[in-house]
Parts: C-alpha cells; structure tokens; sequence
C-alpha cells in the first residue's frame, strides 16, 4: 500500500504543476487574443453563467459521494455500493443533461440579465456563445461525476490526465479558430475541452472497468440519502454564485474591459488561494473531521488552532508579494497582444486590493470547512444572505467613484464583515462540541511577530526590485525581477519565521508539501 501511495504522489505532483501550467497559458492565451474589451466581457459573463452550473450541480459532489460510498461499502458491501453509487450518479447526471439543456437554449437570456449593462451587441455575442458554454457545462459536471468513481477506487492518475487533457485541448482549439471566429472561438474551444474531459475519463474507466453496473432498486433510497446531504451545500453554494453574480451585473454597467480586469486580476488572486488556502485545507479536512468523530474536543480545538495559525503565516506572506510584485506579475502574464499597458493598469490596481482580503480569505476557508465537518452547513448558508446583501450596498456605493477597483473593494470588505458575522455561531457550535477558545494566549505575539517578518519583506522586496540593474519593461526584464525580487523576498520571509521559531510554520511547510505529492507523509 505504501508503495502505491508512493508511486500515486511521484506521478501526480509533476502532473498537477503541469495542468496549472497549462490553465495558467489558457488564460495568458486568452489575454492575448481577446484583451479586456467588450467581447473578452462577455465571455467573461458566459463563463460565470456556466460555471455557476456546475458549480451548484456537482461542485459538493465528490465531498458527499465519496463518504456515503465509503459508508455503503463498509455496511453492505462492494457490490451494493457500487450499485447504489451508479444510482446516484445516474441520477444527478440526468439533472444535468436537463440543465445543460435548458442552458443551451436559454442561456442567451440569462447571459443578458447578469450582464444587463451590455450593449445589444456584447448581449447578442454572450448569447451565441451559450451552446457551447452548455456543452462545456455538461461535461465537465460529468466529469467530476466520473472521477468519483475513479476515487472511490483509489484511482487519482486519469482524472488528474484528463485534466490536462481538456487544458490542451482549449489552447489548440482557439488558436486554431481564433483568426476565423473571433471571440466565438473561444466558447467552441471550451466546449470541445468539456467533450474531451469527459471522453478521457470515459476510455480510462472502460479500460480498467471502474463503471459497475447498476442493480435497479425501485425506491433508490441511495438518492434521498444524497440528497439530504447535497441540498445544504448546494444552497451555500448559490450564496457564493450570487455575489459572484452581483459583482459580474453590476461592471457591466461599466466601460468595456471593467469585467475582463475583475476576472484576470480574480484569475491571479486565485493562485495563492489554490496553492496555499485550498490545499491546505484539503489536508487539514480529514483530521478535523476525524476529531470530530471521536468526540475530542482538546483534539480538534489543537487542530483548529495549528490551521488558523498557519493559515495566517501563509497567506500573510504571499498577500506581502502579491501587493509589491503584482503589477510585474500582471504585465508578464498578460500584456501581449490585445492586451494593453492600460488594461495592466486597471487589471493590477483590481488586484492589489483583492490582495487585501487574501488572509481573511484563508481564514473563511477554515472556518468554513469545520462547520462542514460539524454538520451545520445551514450556517453558512444563513449568514451568506446577509453577504449577498452586503455586496450589493457596497457595490452600489463604490462603483460610482472607484469602478471595477469599487467591486474589488466591496468583495474585500464583504468577506471581512462575513467572518466578523460567521463568528459568533461558529463559536456557539464549537462550544456544543466541548471545544473553548481556540486561540491560546500566545496568538498576539504570533500576530506581532508574523507582521515584523511581513514588513521587512516587503520593504527588502519593493527595494531589490526598485534596483537600476532590474529596470525595464520588457519580457524579460519583467521575468528577472520577478524571479530575483519574488525569490529573495520569499526566502527572506521563510527565513524571518525561523529565527522566530514559530512551529506552526515548518508544520504549515510539511502540509503542503504532502498536498502537491513532494512528500508522501505529513
């Protein structure tokens, strides 16, 4: 077992940098040929719509389905749980051929009312685009449909290719139609990549037989057990999507480019928060789960502490880089072709202050995921709403003065105030548990301490790349004062954390490494 364990993590670290890689060159691709103009915009809408699909369909399935398999196997057996898992499969796939339909011919409305800004031509483009996008819909949702089973089996490899598979399979198409189709190009290149995500996995599993057949049951009780568990996170789910929404309607109502610099700025932020916050937390969730279940609450209160910690050393670190480095790191990635110094501009100023919320961002991750595992996603959800509403008002005020950098602003503000109203029933089920404050005596000196090694760093770092001998604005030029600047602040800030000998940093360290397949063991 240890050795498979060991042969899985050698073949999926490469693998997983190697398909971030290329989602990475999908959107500099997409820069280049598109910019931050009113066609990029309604892309940019077409994409939420869809994405908002799958995202409410099948984005908790893994977290629902792999359980209740892992339930049904132990209770019943390997052959019922593979029958009830294809029932259940079967049946969520059925919903989402149903929506995918519903999409591809009514998509072009609902494009149009989120983008309700729009001039009668970017309306008239998100609606051409929206079969495609229906398509890219459906097969990606029945992807992860698929890698369920795949995981449930222990199988990482192919949904992991399959990835990297769809990536491919985007940058070859819209380059390929770019000349000839324009923008339109890209909603085929999307689409094609959801048929061949789904269609890798297809040959994967029809190769190793991983499709059970299904043993009919005329009651199915497999889908109300699903469904009991699904409904809750789906309806945190569409909390999440609507401020998502809000944001996308609201700059649409801005000059063209606003919804393009929200989402490659968005596109950027994202990298620390998959990297670091979202892996991080993929690791912790088992071990706070598992303390959960065994009724410690010492245990899980000593967890939470270690992720909040840690989650704070990260993320406060990259926030550091990010604010000092992110105008480069924006011009390296995406000023070419179409896009311009001044869609740089605007796309970085709509960073740097998405930048702010980073660590609250780490710390909702936390927060969220332990209310997961204590079984009151109806928390989230609840409090959402007031998020949703608190979106809107500061949108509606700082869009006015501010424009795309007021939605930012807002997103950055509303998180805070998210976790400040999350806080008080996170407590209150934390205590129904046993668990007091989690947060020990010495978090202050923590606090202190991380924020001293965050401004030395960024000082050092805006000043090393402030040297004459790293000016300019070339390619190149950009690239090494990046690599030189980004490089050395990051050792600087790693090196601060040792000499202050906060634990939580080299444990933080040892989590991650794990998570991208450099270590097999925490």
């Amino acid at each position: 077992m240890r050795r498979r364990i060991l042969r899985t993590a050698v073949l999926l670290g490469p693998l997983t940098l190697v398909e971030k890689g290329l989602a990475a060159a999908r959107q500099v691709v997409l820069a280049a040929l598109f910019g931050a103009g009113a066609a990029m915009d309604a892309l940019v809408v077409g994409l939420s719509v869809a994405e908002m699909m799958i995202a409410l369909l099948t984005g908790s399935f893994l977290g629902v389905f792999v359980p209740l398999y892992a339930r049904w196997r132990e209770k019943e057996g390997p052959a019922a749980a593979d029958a009830r898992g294809i029932n259940v499969i079967a049946g969520v796939l059925v919903v989402l051929t149903a929506a995918a339909v519903g999409l591809g011919l009514g998509g072009g409305t609902l494009a149009g009312w989120v983008g309700y800004g729009f001039t009668a031509e970017q309306r008239a483009i998100a609606g051409s685009l929206m079969p495609w996008l229906a398509v890219f819909m459906w097969g990606t949702g029945a992807a992860v449909l698929a890698t369920g089973l795949f995981h449930v089996r222990g199988r990482f490899f192919a949904p992991q290719m399959a990835q990297v598979i769809e990536r491919v399979t985007v940058l070859v198409v819209v380059m390929a139609l770019a000349p000839a189709l324009g923008i339109r190009s890209a909603g085929v290149a999307f689409g094609m990549g959801g048929l061949a995500l789904v269609g890798a996995l297809a040959v994967a599993a029809a190769r190793r037989r991983a499709v059970p057949r299904p043993r009919p049951s005329p009651h199915r009780p497999e889908l109300r057990a699903y469904a009991v568990l699904f409904l809750p996170l789906m309806a945190a789910a569409i909390v999440d999507q609507a401020v998502l929404f809000t944001d996308r309607a609201m700059a649409s109502t801005l000059p063209a480019g606003a919804v393009s610099a929200i989402y490659y700025a968005t596109v950027i932020w994202r990298l620390p928060v998959v990297l670091l916050a979202a892996n991080f937390c993929t690791v912790l969730f088992p071990r706070v789960s598992e303390d959960v279940a065994a009724a410690d609450p010492g245990r899980l209160a000593s967890s939470l502490s270690f992720g909040l910690k840690s989650m704070i050393l990260v993320l406060i670190g990259a926030t550091t880089l990010l604010l000092v480095l992110g105008s480069d790191l924006t011009a390296l990635l995406f000023e070419r072709g179409a896009f311009g110094p001044a869609a740089t501009g605007l796309t970085s100023r709509v960073l740097m202050v998405l930048s702010l919320c980073l660590v609250v961002q780490g710390i909702s991750a936390v927060v969220s995921m332990t209310l997961y595992a204590l079984h009151r996603t109806g928390v989230i959800a609840a409090v959402g709403v007031g998020r949703v509403i608190l979106n809107v008002v500061l949108n509606a005020l700082l869009i006015g003065p501010l424009g795309a950098v007021g939605i930012a602003l807002s997103t950055s503000l509303t998180l805070l105030v998210w976790v400040g109203m999350v806080a008080v029933p996170f407590r209150r089920a934390l205590r129904a548990h046993g668990v007091g404050p989690v947060l020990d005596a010495d978090f202050r000196a923590l606090l202190l301490k991380v924020a001293v090694a965050a401004l030395l760093t960024g000082g050092a770092t805006a000043a090393l790349a402030a040297l004459p001998a790293l000016a300019g604005a070339t390619v190149t030029a950009r690239a090494v004062r990046l690599l030189v600047a980004g490089g050395a602040g990051t050792a600087l800030y790693c090196g601060l954390l040792a000499l202050m000998r906060l634990p939580e940093a080299a444990q933080a360290a040892r989590l991650l490494t794990v998570r991208l397949g450099w270590r097999t063991s925490p």
